[in-house]
C-alpha cells in the first residue's frame, strides 16, 4: 500500500524525508494490533459458558474430591457422641419434694415420682436414642 502513496505522491514532505517515519508507524500499528487481538481472545475466553463435557467433568471430580473426605477427629469417625438415654429430672406434679399437698393441711407420697421426687425422662439432647449428632461433620464421621 505505500508504494501505491510513493506512485500517486511522488514529491509529497513524508515521502521525501519521513522514510524511517512510516515505518516506525507500521512498527507501533501492528503491536496495537497484535495487544488488540489478545484483548479481543481473552474478553471472548472469559465470557462463554462451559459445555456440556466441561461441566460433567467438573461435577466429576467434585464428586471424587467428595469421596476423599477425612475422618472426624471429634466424633472418631462415628458420627455422633454416646449420650445418655434417659436423665432424672425433678418431678412436675411434686415440684421435687416427693410429697402432694391434699388440701386440708394433709400430704400424701407423690404418685408420679412414688416420693423420690424426681423422674427419668428421654434425654431432652438425644431424645432417648442414646446419640447426639456430631457437629463438626454433621453426621457424617468425614468432612
Amino acid at each position: 500500500m505505500s508504494h501505491v502513496f510513493y506512485v500517486l505522491y511522488p514529491n509529497h514532505p513524508i515521502v521525501e524525508g519521513h522514510d524511517t517515519y512510516l515505518k516506525n508507524m507500521k512498527k507501533i500499528l501492528s503491536v496495537l494490533v497484535f495487544f488488540l487481538s489478545i484483548l479481543i481472545v481473552h474478553a471472548a475466553y472469559a465470557e462463554r459458558t462451559p459445555t456440556k463435557a466441561e461441566s460433567d467433568r467438573t461435577s466429576a471430580e467434585t464428586i471424587v474430591h467428595t469421596q476423599k473426605k477425612a475422618m472426624c477427629q471429634a466424633c472418631n469417625g462415628a458420627g455422633y457422641f454416646p449420650c445418655k438415654k434417659y436423665v432424672r429430672v425433678k418431678c412436675k406434679g411434686c415440684r421435687g419434694t416427693g410429697k402432694m399437698y391434699m388440701g386440708d393441711g394433709k400430704y400424701k407420697t407423690c404418685s408420679v415420682c412414688k416420693g423420690s421426687g424426681a423422674v427419668t425422662e428421654p434425654c431432652p439432647k438425644c431424645k432417648g436414642s442414646g446419640k447426639v449428632m456430631c457437629k463438626t461433620c454433621k453426621g457424617q464421621g468425614k468432612y
